[in-house]
């Protein structure tokens, strides 16, 4: 019996909750209400005693204990000051889907309506005076005068250079921002900012509106744009769209390694790459990206051809 009432209990408080929800929504909004209970819990949680993990070893090898005594991970001086946000994640952090949420509603609110757009990702760490800042800033120009909006990680280097060849076009110039330990600062060129959070979220905005992409050349970011877009087209979770390798030479290196080493080993297949171009020219890859956009013609070098 005891149980049951208990159960009951239960039920009548998810009910309360569902129905407290109900009227936040109408009052607020739905974006409004995912931010107020992730707030709310975060506030919550903010006053218990905060913990820090601490990587132990049981037993390490000999050779592997610092000066200091310590075991030594591959983190210098072990440091653990960042707060590494997915390995922190509790049984609380379920919360954060509220979160989560908020933010995927917040990107489909401000972005809806700025197709077609283009997506451009590169290094955050280029200069304004590299010739690729300029390269940048015109491909985004001349795009932005055929009518297409600029998307971009809303950053300084390639991200600024390509936001200010938008703002120059009097097109829409997206800049997704991320928030990070270190911080990046949003360029002044994006008429149009959001800040994410979470990764996964300013992902999906940087690909959901995007009908081309070109890709810059960059670090570790820009890898991981390239093969998470080459994949969401090969396992057929987006629309099949031109992606552009900016800069031949830069490119050669990773894309030799993909044809003797990936390929050869029937690791992917041709076919994954038919729609990955290499182009050295501002006005090539405008011109690979209008005759798709109005032909579905896909021109410019294949990128594993040998």
């Amino acid at each position: 019996m005891t149980n049951y009432i208990l159960h009951q209990q239960r039920k009548s408080r998810q009910k309360q909750l569902l129905s407290r929800i109900a009227l936040l929504t109408q009052q607020a909004g739905f974006t409004r209400l995912c931010h107020i209970i992730a707030y709310a819990r975060y506030s919550q949680l903010a006053r218990r005693k905060q913990t820090v993990i601490k990587y132990k070893v049981k037993a390490a090898p000999a050779g592997l204990l610092g000066s200091s005594g310590c075991h030594v991970c591959f983190l210098k001086g072990g440091d653990m000051s960042y707060g590494y946000e997915i390995n922190e994640l509790a049984k609380e952090e379920s919360w954060r889907m509220f979160r989560i949420i908020g933010e995927f509603v917040e990107g489909f609110d401000n972005l809806s309506g700025i197709e077609p757009a283009v997506t451009i990702y590169g290094s955050s760490r280029l200069g304004v005076d590299d010739e690729l800042y300029a390269e940048t800033e015109e491909i985004a120009y001349r795009l932005g005068q055929l009518g297409f909006s600029i998307v971009t990680g809303g950053g300084p280097g390639v991200m600024e250079a390509a936001n200010k060849g938008a703002r120059k076009a009097g097109v829409t110039s997206v800049g997704l921002n991320i928030s990070l330990p270190e911080e990046q600062v949003s360029n002044a060129y994006a008429t149009r900012s959001i800040t994410f959070n979470h990764f996964f979220t300013r992902k999906v905005m940087l690909v959901k509106y995007a009908v081309a992409f070109v890709i810059m050349p960059g670090g570790l970011g820009t890898l991981d744009e390239v093969t998470e877009i080459l994949t969401l087209m090969q396992t057929h979770k987006i629309k099949p769209f031109p992606v552009v390798l900016f800069n031949s030479e830069f490119w050669k290196g990773f894309l030799d390694w993909l044809r003797s080493s990936v390929l050869s080993r029937k690791y992917v297949s041709e076919s994954d790459f038919d729609v990955l171009r290499v182009l050295d020219r501002p006005d090539e890859v405008v011109e690979a990206i209008r005759r798709w956009y109005v032909g579905h013609e896909v021109i410019g070098r294949k990128a594993l051809l040998k």
